[in-house]
This record gives C-alpha cells, sequence and structure tokens, in this order.
C-alpha cells in the first residue's frame, strides 16, 4: 500500500508536468521554423529554469528546463552558423515532453493513492 502524498506536492506535479508538457510541444513546433524563434524560445528557457532552482523541491525540474533552453539556444546558434540541423531542434523538445509525461504519471499516481 502506498502513503499518501500531501496534496501540496500531487498539485505541483501535475503543474509542473503541464507546464513541461506544453513546453516540450512548443519547443518541437518550433524546431520546424526556424532558428530565430529558437534562440528567443531557448533564452526564455534558460531563464525560467534557473530561476526555478531557487526552491529545493523545484531544483531537478528547474536544471531539466534550464538544460533544455541551453541546448535549443545552442542548436539555434549553430543554424545561424549554416549548419543544417534539421530535427536536431526537437531534441530538447522531446526531452521536456518526456519529463512533463513523468510528472503527470506522478501526479495521477498521487491522485489515485489519496482517493
Amino acid at each position: 500500500m502506498s502513503d499518501i502524498e500531501p496534496r501540496s506536492q500531487v498539485s505541483r506535479n501535475g503543474v509542473k508536468g503541464v507546464g513541461a508538457l506544453a513546453g516540450g510541444v512548443g519547443l518541437v513546433v518550433l524546431s520546424l521554423l526556424g532558428p530565430v524563434l529558437g534562440l528567443i524560445a531557448g533564452g526564455v528557457l534558460a531563464v525560467v529554469g534557473f530561476s526555478l532552482t531557487g526552491s529545493k523541491s523545484d531544483r531537478t525540474a528547474g536544471m531539466v528546463t534550464a538544460g533544455a533552453g541551453i541546448v535549443t539556444a545552442g542548436i539555434a546558434v549553430l543554424r545561424f552558423l549554416g549548419l543544417h540541423l534539421n530535427g536536431l531542434l526537437a531534441v530538447p523538445g522531446v526531452v521536456l515532453i518526456g519529463a512533463g509525461l513523468w510528472s503527470l504519471f506522478k501526479f495521477f499516481r498521487g491522485v489515485r493513492a489519496r482517493s
């Protein structure tokens, strides 16, 4: 029998899951549009990720988000330099989608344990 998780932890997992899933889908879509939007999105994701690393409970999610942002910005810069890395810009998006699905799995597991 599993322990009941606190409501705040369950809701935090749900918010992180939805946010990471939406961000990952956004990065996959941006990978199709071009390097300028990829550079902007990577910068925004890096800033948001580093801002999440301040709290101990969100440190892992913040580092994953910041890492995805840095990789996205780096790939966009390489595309500016003329390297055609088709599809490689979608890799950080896929990683964020995976992290979002994991958080949503933990959310639903916590909701089920509470009922």
